[in-house]
């Protein structure tokens, strides 16, 4: 059985997933994307194979299926990552959107070439078919560097996604769900913690390999900036001449791709019952990584300047959120985050239950001798 084969017959027999996509039938335009993201995907993997010797062949493929979603899985002794139809095209739409809009990250090209009535506001869902269907395509920005800026946001909220689905393989995550639960995958929407495990198991997995993928990401960042040539695009490096610069923008894209998902807040909640970390917990666990990794690992005085663009990443990003959709400001969950739940919760609840009784069970499952 080939690897295309093996995921198809898993996906398909996940109700909420979908068959594999066959990317050979689909328009040329749409065709050279999905390639574009494959190679993207293939790339991480093999890196990682590099730094981790014993991590086993891991193949990427497409799931055809509207809604924006992602898992990692093992079937037939292999391991998978797929990534559904939905997220790319909603990814896609998300960010061209923004960046035609004037009124967004003015600062970078020629905003005033833009024009609003092209992007009138829509509403977002994780579906994407219902958003295409309101008028939500993917429209490209007028101005030539900007479009760019619009392609290197998605290329950055694309890695995320594939760097936090590979953590769950690497870090042990979907091998002792298969072996040890009977359950050989890890999704990210579409599913519930099993009666086997406690309800943080699932928090604590989610936040490990939202750190893993930051980790990876900031780590990647600083190796850019310790060559010479080009680090971004030779046109995006005219403007993005330090850390700072790249940090704010890949922060705007997971903020803006996290905040898809509401403004879901840790208040009147008991968060030792959730099956999933809060989407603002995950945010402010991000940034937080992101903000400890330059300082620790790269440059305490950088920390400085990299913090601030990452709190200004977070904040242009809901107004971004908020301007393309044409909704209110919805931030209570953000405010309560920051306002010290978040750290709470990451602290007292999240972290011990990863030290105490999950990172010693993973240990024999994962592929890497660093597990956080």
């Amino acid at each position: 059985m080939t690897d295309q084969d093996a995921f198809t017959e898993f996906t398909t027999s996940v109700p909420w997933l979908g068959p594999r996509l066959d990317v050979s039938s689909l328009p040329a335009e749409a065709r050279e994307v999905c390639r574009a993201n494959e190679g993207l995907a293939r790339n991480l993997i093999a890196s990682a194979r590099v730094v981790l010797p014993r991590l086993p062949h891991v193949h990427f493929d497409w799931i055809h299926c509207p809604d924006v979603n992602a898992v990692a899985f093992r079937h037939k002794g292999r391991h998978f990552i797929g990534v559904t139809t939905g997220a790319l095209l909603l990814v896609n739409a998300l960010f061209t959107r923004m960046l035609l809009h004037p009124d967004i990250l003015r600062g970078l090209g020629n905003a005033a070439a833009e024009d609003a009535r092209r992007v009138p506001p829509i509403q977002l869902t994780t579906n994407a078919e219902e958003f295409l269907a309101a008028g939500g395509e993917a429209i490209l920005p007028l101005d030539p560097f900007r479009e760019n800026v619009s392609v290197f946001l998605q290329k950055n909220c694309m890695t995320f996604l594939l760097r936090h689905e590979l953590t769950h393989i690497t870090h042990g995550h979907v091998d002792y769900r298969a072996d040890q639960l009977g359950r050989p995958f890890i999704s990210e929407l579409g599913w519930t913690k099993c009666d086997l495990e406690p309800a943080l198991t699932r928090q604590a997995m989610e936040v490990c390999a939202d750190g893993g993928a930051v980790s990876n990401a900031v780590g990647n960042i600083k190796h850019e900036f310790s060559i010479s040539g080009p680090r971004l695009t030779p046109e995006l490096d005219l403007v993005f001449t330090d850390p700072s610069h790249h940090l704010f923008l890949w922060t705007f894209a997971i903020a803006a791709f996290f905040r898809v998902f509401g403004d879901d807040s840790l208040e009147g909640v008991n968060g030792t019952q959730l099956d999933y970390p809060p989407w603002r917990v995950r945010l402010y666990n991000a940034v937080t990584v992101a903000s400890q990794w330059v300082r620790t690992r790269w440059n305490a005085d950088l920390a400085v300047e990299c913090d601030a663009a990452i709190r200004n990443g977070v904040i242009a990003a809901e107004s971004a959120f908020e301007t393309v959709t044409g909704s209110q400001a919805a931030r209570s969950g953000l405010v309560y985050a920051i306002g010290g739940s978040a750290k709470k919760h990451l602290d007292e609840v999240v972290v011990p239950h990863w030290y105490k009784n999950l990172r010693p069970i993973l240990n024999p499952f994962a592929f890497t001798d660093n597990l956080p």
